[in-house]
């Protein structure tokens, strides 16, 4: 006896799209935070690129440590410079997503960083950045929102981390709200 090939019914289909469809609003808020965690790591990798082509400059330059921007000439990657959750027009090696933190030491000699290289911050994320000088930065043009109420910043040690405002306050030692001295 010969079998008809009969294929599915709509009942079969539409339970296979339903249960489809219920596994995909479970999967859709992990995937969005692994792509949110995959956005910060992305960011604390440019960071980290940032500070190696300061750190480059620094040893052609007399140990000076410069901007931002004027590193461009040590990273063959422009998209060094942009954080991926950086929404703002025209991001680039000229207005990045970092800015060079105000009380960063001018150079790497010993007598400016003694006992304090490892904890001197130089990068840090700013709305602001590529606009404002560093010595116009305030406490509040750090931005927190790309991250999820975090902010990257990179020290000179090359050590990287995603900190809360009320972390990097205290790792500033209590630096208030006003302008933030220059250099």
């Amino acid at each position: 006896m010969k079998r008809k090939n009969r294929g599915f019914t709509l009942l079969e289909l539409l339970v296979v799209i339903a249960i489809i469809g219920l596994l995909s609003l479970l999967l859709a808020p992990a995937m969005a935070k692994a792509r949110g965690s995959a956005n910060t790591v992305s960011c604390m990798n440019s960071v980290l690129n940032v500070i190696r082509g300061m750190i480059m400059y620094a040893d052609d330059h007399e140990e000076v440590i410069p901007t931002v921007p004027e590193i461009a000439n040590y990273i063959d990657d422009p998209d060094i410079f942009i954080c991926p959750r950086d929404t703002r027009d025209g991001i680039g090696a000229s207005k990045p997503s970092f800015t060079t933190w105000a009380e960063t030491p001018l150079t790497l000699k010993p007598a400016d960083t003694e006992g304090i290289y490892s904890q001197n911050v130089v990068i840090i994320e700013s709305e602001v950045a590529g606009i404002s000088e560093p010595s116009e930065i305030v406490l509040e043009d750090i931005t927190y929102d790309r991250h999820h109420s975090f902010t990257n910043a990179g020290c000179l040690d090359g050590r990287v981390w995603t900190v809360k405002e009320e972390d990097l306050r205290q790792a500033l030692g209590n630096i208030p709200d006003d302008v933030i001295p220059a250099p």
